[in-house]
This record gives C-alpha cells, structure tokens and sequence, in this order.
C-alpha cells in the first residue's frame, strides 16, 4: 500500500480528526480487519505513525525477533517499542479516528495536523512541526543531496 501527498486536518470539538479521502479510499477495499490501523509514536520524529494493522503486525513480528526478552534492557526496549500503541478504525461515513490526547500533546498538536503519506503508513504532525522540519533544508542542499543518493543507486 503506498500512502502518497500531505493533507492538512484540523482537530473537532471532540479532538477528532477526518483522515483525508485519499488515504480512506486506499483502504478501502480491503478486508473489515485488514481497513484497521494502529497509531503510534513515531521512532524517528516528533510525529506519529498510522499504519495498517496488518502491516504494523508484521513489523511487530519481524521486531520481536531481534529482541531477547530475556534480557532486561532488551526486554524493556521492547516495551518501549510496543507501548502507546492503539487500534483506530475510521467511521465509515466521515473517516473520524480518534488519537489519543496523550499521544497528540507529545507531539505538540494544538488544532491543526499534516497528514503525509510515506509509502507504507501515514506519518501525523503538529503542523508548526512539520513546517519547521521541512524548512530546515534550503532548496539547494535538498537538490544536491538528492542528486547526490540517486545517482549513486543510478536511478534517473
């Protein structure tokens, strides 16, 4: 499944959010379990991460076997790994999800949200950390840069 564009969102009254047509419409045909995602806190930014669940099973699976749980730091990493995760299933009619307070005040959420799609799962951002993320390179370093990663893997 390959998440494509930024959306911007803003919370409701009930601190809800409408997940953009475009990523509901890429769920749609699947199956009643296979439609349901997970949120969680993402590993690599101030955001969160929606991903399918069947996707985040298979990333769990694939996780815990690089972990011993036997070991007490490993076995508290994993808990870390796995913790803060919860199931969301958009409303059928208006594609509401319901985040967690808690996970939205980590990552700064005040009323407006960027959803952007990265291949296999939606990242969600406060939209003054997104703009602040993005911003951070010029034009220029972005252009050479990906000059640069392309060219060595010869992709044109």
């Amino acid at each position: 499944m390959d998440f494509v564009g930024d959306y911007m969102a803003k919370l409701d009254d009930k601190s809800r959010l409408v997940l953009p047509s475009a990523f509901r419409s890429q769920a749609a045909g699947l199956s009643l379990e296979a439609g349901k995602f997970v949120v969680r806190r993402s590993i690599m930014g101030k955001c969160l991460d929606i991903i399918l669940i069947n996707e985040w099973s298979r990333q769990r699976e694939e996780a815990q076997k690089q972990f011993d749980l036997y070991d007490e730091a490993d076995f508290e990493l994993w808990i870390k790994f796995i913790s803060d995760t919860f199931e969301l299933v958009p409303d059928e009619k208006t594609g509401r999800i319901g985040i967690p307070k808690k996970l939205l005040d980590e990552i700064g959420v005040d009323k407006e949200v960027v959803f952007v799609g990265e291949t296999n799962k939606i990242l969600v951002w406060s939209a003054e950390e997104y703009a602040r993320v993005k911003n951070r390179v010029s034009q220029d370093e972005y252009k050479e840069k990906v000059k640069r990663l392309l060219r060595n893997k010869n992709i044109r």
